[in-house]
């Protein structure tokens, strides 16, 4: 029996996700008990938290009350991110420094922080703490080289793909019942092409989005939310959308902005409308699992949309159904919880398998 311990100190929605993905994955594999350690402050009542059958899951309690798990006979930690908290940081620090675990992976679900930017990612940044990993997985859009300064060997540095909770955004029961255009998200975004993009379609635009509504009469019609305080309803709205839209300004560097929502929707089955990139088309086949747009500009935005609202109901089930399909395949945190399980396990290669 393999003893894995998963350390969650990142409270975030996408690592409760990926934490109840672990859970899952373990349920399902013989010979692994795996124990959970967290540090959740809020409920996140929306997102299902069954309990943990093959092992505990647990709150941190600090130092003091964590310090028998650094002497557990582990044979593997799995670290999911930096913490959120500095009240973390020594725990986490000493668990790579000086821990039992036998051997030591990090996975990262978020791009590596910036210097000044995650307490913990700095003390890691100076005591090399990284180089104690096995394996270091990253997100295919990251710098490799900026985890090499955490410590990461070059060599132990494995891309993993964005992935969503597959099982969580589900198509509608009954199917779409709204007429409107999604958008969302902060990163690089400029909202007023699409805006009028919509108005010349005739169809409602939702955002939600961090970033303050622009003044102006540019997105008078759209009804603007913030994206953090209405996550509980997100799937809701991403399944009852006409289609999702993310318009990201032409000379955004990140080619993945705008990955994140565009894989929820799809994974609702919806229609997605986004940049032309390298990184989105190797995810998306325009007009057969979703559509790319080459310019933000309303124009352009509203011809495409024109494609999608005249596909006849047949193709456009399909191109759903497509939609859904490949991040069953590609992009589902399920897949890849079991495939790092594996890893970790040492029955399968450190890479993603074959199709990621």
């Amino acid at each position: 029996m393999k003893r894995v311990l998963l350390v969650n100190f990142a409270e975030c929605p996408e690592n409760l996700h990926l934490e109840q993905a672990f859970i899952a994955s373990a349920g399902r594999s013989r010979g692994v008990r795996l124990d959970v350690l967290h540090d959740q402050d809020f409920h996140y009542s929306f997102i299902p938290q069954p309990a943990n059958r093959r092992g505990f899951r647990r709150r941190f309690q600090g130092d003091a009350g964590s310090k028998p798990l650094l002497r557990a006979r582990y044979d593997a930690l799995i670290a999911l991110d930096f913490p959120k908290r500095r009240r973390c940081a020594p725990f986490f620090c000493r668990l790579f420094a000086e821990g039992a675990a036998k051997s030591k992976f990090f996975l990262a679900n978020h791009l590596a922080p910036s210097p000044g930017h995650n307490f913990t990612a700095d003390l890691f940044r100076r005591a090399k703490l990284l180089s104690r990993a096995a394996t270091t997985w990253i997100l295919e859009y990251d710098d490799p080289p900026l985890w090499g300064e955490l410590g990461a060997a070059q060599e132990a540095i494995v891309r993993r793909p964005y992935c969503v909770d597959t099982g969580y955004y589900t198509p509608a029961p009954r199917g779409p019942r709204g007429g409107y255009i999604f958008s969302g998200g902060s990163a690089g975004r400029e909202f007023a092409a699409l805006s009028a993009a919509a108005a010349a379609r005739g169809l409602p635009l939702k955002v939600r989005s961090d970033m303050p509504a622009p003044p102006g009469p540019a997105l008078s019609g759209a009804a603007w939310e913030p994206f953090s305080p209405n996550l509980n309803t997100l799937v809701e709205t991403l399944r009852g959308c006409a289609l999702a839209a993310l318009p990201v300004s032409d000379g955004f560097i990140n080619e993945a902005a705008g990955n994140s929502i565009a894989f929820m929707a799809m994974s609702c089955g919806r229609p997605v409308l986004v940049r032309d990139t390298p990184y989105m088309r190797r995810y998306i086949k325009d007009g057969v699992n979703g559509f790319l747009y080459g310019g933000l500009e309303a124009g352009v935005l509203a011809a495409d949309i024109g494609r999608i609202m005249a596909l006849s109901p047949a193709r456009l089930r399909a191109l759903c159904r497509r939609a859904r399909e490949t991040m069953l395949k590609r992009a589902s945190l399920s897949v890849l919880a079991a495939s790092v399980l594996s890893a970790v396990k040492g029955k399968a290669p450190r890479s993603a398998p074959a199709g990621f």
